[in-house]
């Protein structure tokens, strides 16, 4: 049961990440359709929809990229180093001997 958990999770954060990216796909797919084009009508009436997207696109690559290399191994790698050097409070605080 914990590897389902786990595996659902893993997917969940994969799904999240690639968001963006397939956000940035339906916009260039659009805009090769439609031939929207620099200079074009379609893209003088479409560019305020492409901005938002694009708005929306960079804000979960800033903020779901670095939580989802968080949650699917960068908490693991963390408490691996972190373990491995003792911890930080053993290095500001040495014990007298």
């Amino acid at each position: 049961m914990k590897m389902t958990i786990a595996a659902v999770r893993a997917l969940f954060w994969i799904a999240l990440a690639l968001l963006s990216i397939a956000l940035d796909r339906e916009v260039t797919r659009f805009m090769l359709e439609h031939n929207c084009m620099p200079g074009s009508q379609c893209l003088i009436q479409a560019m305020p929809l492409i901005a938002q997207i694009g708005i929306i696109s960079m804000v979960a690559r800033v903020i779901i990229w670095p939580a989802a290399l968080w949650y699917l191994g960068g908490r693991w790698l963390w408490q691996k180093i972190n373990g491995s050097h003792g911890s930080w409070q053993s290095a500001t605080h040495p014990r007298a001997e």
